[in-house]
């Protein structure tokens, strides 16, 4: 009985993750050792809408990449493993990879650059296999979901098309960088099949995260 009765609270009094794409994008100048790099950053809102119920140890993973082929399909691209993405302004001296969430808190979705391509901004170290940077007329998408220890959000598609052009303004960008949550009724993600290892192209060093600083 004690068994059902703590599965009970759990649904009934713990929290209650969602997670969404945040609309609203930062723009930073990066520093780094070759000088400044002006970037656009991209964020998940993720909210614990029970904030008497803190959720404790939540990340935000990535279950899949797909990029659409010739034929207009999304096959999976292979991963190792789940990779988590970075909340926001990693590098600052609590920063905690698993923080206990009490109200909402955003999540690094990733990167666009001035120079280079965009990045999906995941914690190191990173499998040999995971290609994370989103090439100039490339349409990706991804899907993603929150964890807690006593939590787990709604999945998440997201569907990312660059089409080359960066823009310091961010109304401009936007218009260059499609960003879109896809519906469940639109795609269904996991009946697609696993896809052929994609190519790694070279690109330029980016941030790789937060508007106030990277990894």
């Amino acid at each position: 009985m004690a068994i059902w009765g703590d599965l009970v609270r759990s649904l009934i009094a713990g929290p209650k993750l969602t997670l969404s794409f945040n609309k609203r994008s930062d723009f930073n100048v990066w520093l780094n050792g070759q000088g400044s790099l002006k970037t656009h950053f991209y964020h998940f809102l993720v909210e614990n809408s029970r904030r008497w119920t803190p959720a404790t140890k939540a990340q935000v993973l990535l279950l899949s990449i797909h990029r659409q082929d010739q034929h207009g399909q999304f096959p999976r691209d292979p991963m190792v493993s789940t990779m988590q993405f970075t909340w926001q302004f990693p590098n600052t001296p609590d920063h905690e990879k698993m923080p206990t969430l009490r109200s909402s808190r955003l999540c690094d979705l990733g990167c666009m650059p001035e120079r280079g391509n965009f990045e999906l901004s995941v914690y190191r170290p990173i499998p040999f296999n995971f290609h994370r940077f989103i090439e100039p007329n490339q349409i990706v998408r991804i899907v993603v979901v929150a964890e807690a220890e006593n939590s787990v959000s709604n999945d998440l598609a997201i569907e990312i098309h660059w089409n080359g052009t960066w823009a310091e303004n961010p109304a401009d960008m936007d218009r260059h960088l499609k960003i879109r949550t896809i519906l469940s009724k639109e795609w269904n993600w996991k009946k697609e099949p696993l896809g052929p290892q994609p190519k790694f192209n070279t690109a330029p060093v980016s941030p790789q995260s937060s508007s106030q600083g990277g990894l």
